[in-house]
């Protein structure tokens, strides 16, 4: 009550107009305020928060500490001390992440309860593969700053075993999995192979609270695995990721780079600076001094691979100054085939979006994570992965998957079938050509295979 009064007196007699009313908004929003605080003042400083109520950042001003009490109100020609002064203008950036936030915990509380709902909402987001919904993000979401270090320990977890796993699994394809424990076996590997399409999105929610070891960037190495993966969706998340990093990563890419001698670890870097440079216009100058070729010895660059890519070079300027032109087709296709799927099936989403152009546009941008591209079986789809990539890096997290409604009209159950299936391809890419056998010699006076009741040697040995 004494604090309402003292609001009341302070704000009265020091501010009128539409500063009074935002300073009435944020003393009744101490939640917002806290919120506020936390992304505005550093751990440890104990400074108050001080806020602009004009967009010429002179005052008057609204005091708060960093609980989200109120401490006062100051006057234009009043002076501010020993406070974290924050610009009008930011405020509304961060309005609009607190109703992310708010959202991300109306899911959480929707969908878990109890103190340990994060972990089923962690479980259902790895059981469901590839479909992951925007409603499922959203509620862990809510969780990620309790989360960071079991984010981290999944990252480090998934890199040490993804290629021995893999590998391993490889003698499913000459026999079959039978046993409970050997199906297991590959139902593991196949959610680890799609948990990298999802963990990278945990990792980007808020880059600033993900530790990362700057000196050698673990996050290089899921890029790297993602790539040799060659799924589209896997790599476009990633990618999504690096762009979300942004500086904090250019070093790691410059060195690889650099230094890479094999193709799929040159290639990947490739790719992450083109998403750093799409992203961040402050970096492109730098991303394509580093993408037109070697400053200093990189063994990369001398290998067949990279002869190959030397063409696409100027495909890479093309596409970080062409990023509006790559979101209008990304969105224009998606609507089509988006309306074109639900026509087909006459879902009842049809009646919300009855013509393509109804389609929201971030939704429309999640067919990107539906399109097949295999740029290791098939390197001359490389322009059309920089189109999806260079669309993608600006979108937020949730915007990296479909709602649920349309997830739910794909999704099914895993089954030994599609472990075999992605494990085939898999094989397929990194495997190699299989050797070219031979086949059995036929005896001249042998039965003629065609069937024809003659000696070999008197009927199709001479054709």
């Amino acid at each position: 009550m004494a604090d309402d009064i003292h609001f009341l007196e302070r704000t009265v007699e020091r501010l009128a107009g539409p500063s009074l009313d935002i300073a009435m908004a944020l003393y009744r929003d101490a939640e917002l305020v806290r919120f506020i605080a936390e992304r505005v003042l550093r751990p440890g400083d104990e400074r108050r928060l001080a806020i602009a109520l004009n967009p010429d950042s002179a005052g008057p001003f609204v005091v708060f500490e960093p609980n989200g009490h109120f401490v006062t109100c100051l006057g234009p020609d009043m002076k501010l001390q020993a406070a974290k002064l924050l610009p009008l203008e930011s405020v509304g950036s961060l309005l609009a992440q607190h109703e992310v936030w708010q959202e991300r915990w109306r899911l959480a509380n929707e969908r878990g309860s109890g103190k340990d709902a994060w972990r089923g909402l962690m479980q259902r987001l790895y059981e469901r593969g590839d479909l992951v919904s925007r409603e499922d993000f959203g509620a862990v979401a809510a969780f990620f700053p309790l989360l960071v270090d079991a984010i981290n320990h999944a990252h480090n977890d998934l890199n040490a075993r993804f290629l021995t796993q893999s590998n391993q699994c490889l003698r499913f394809l000459k026999k079959p999995p039978k046993h409970l424990s050997q199906q297991a076996e590959l139902e593991d590997w196949w959610h680890d192979y799609m948990w990298l399409g999802t963990l990278p999105v945990l990792m980007g929610l808020d880059p600033s609270h993900a530790f990362i070891d700057e000196s050698r960037s673990d996050l290089v190495g899921l890029t790297v695995n993602a790539y040799q993966t060659s799924d589209s969706t896997i790599m476009l998340r990633n990618y999504w990721m690096v762009a979300r990093f942004g500086k904090r990563l250019l070093p790691s890419y410059r060195k690889q780079l650099r230094t890479a001698q094999h193709p799929y670890v040159f290639a990947d870097a490739l790719m992450g600076l083109v998403a750093i440079g799409s992203a961040h216009p402050s970096l492109r100058t730098e991303v394509r001094k580093l993408l037109r070729g070697p400053s200093g010895p990189s063994p990369a660059w001398t290998t067949p691979f990279a002869e190959d890519l030397a063409a696409g070079r100027g495909t890479f300027d093309q596409t970080l100054d062409a990023q509006d032109e790559c979101i209008a087709f990304a969105v224009e296709r998606g609507r089509t085939e988006i309306h074109a799927m639900l026509d087909a099936r006459e879902h009842e989403l049809l009646q919300q979006w009855p013509k393509p152009e109804d389609i929201p546009e971030d939704i429309a941008m999640g067919m990107v994570f539906q399109t097949s591209i295999s740029l290791l079986e098939q390197p001359e789809q490389l322009n059309s992965f920089l189109v999806l990539l260079t669309a993608i890096v600006s979108l937020e997290p949730e915007q990296m998957f479909w709602p649920e409604a349309l997830c739910d009209i794909f999704y099914n159950k895993w089954e030994v079938d599609d472990g075999l299936a992605l494990l085939k391809h898999w094989g397929g890419i990194h495997q190699g050509p299989q050797p070219v056998r031979n086949e059995p010699k036929i005896g001249r006076n042998a039965p003629c295979p065609c069937g024809s009741g003659k000696k070999y040697k008197r009927c199709c040995i001479d054709s």
